[in-house]
């Protein structure tokens, strides 16, 4: 569980740095579909949670022995889904709204 926890928050830390990262945000303006991926964290969620877990936290939800490959990819969309939903649980909670009336 614990192993869990940490691959979860170091996922969500690379996830913001990638979206706060100058060099993203600028191939972001020059590629459309890199600016869609690094605007949604569930996006961009999923690409990072599977490529750490592929790489260094080899988790797994099931055992799938034979297939380890499917196994890390199945968990990393997994992963991300549960922290998004965290997220906007977490935004909606905390945020803070201005309402204005002008238009």
């Amino acid at each position: 569980m614990l192993d869990f926890i940490a691959f979860a928050i170091s996922g969500k830390i690379l996830i913001y740095t990638i979206q706060k990262f100058p060099f993203f945000i600028w191939i972001g303006k020059k590629i459309s579909f890199v600016n869609q991926l690094i605007s949604c964290d569930f996006c961009l969620g999923v690409w990072v949670y599977c490529i750490l877990n592929l790489v260094s936290f080899r988790l797994s939800f099931y055992n799938a022995n034979k297939y380890d490959i499917i196994s890390g990819i199945v968990t990393g969309i997994a992963t991300s889904f549960v922290i998004h939903l965290i997220s906007v649980g977490w935004m909606s909670k905390y945020a803070v709204y201005i309402v204005d009336g002008k238009e």
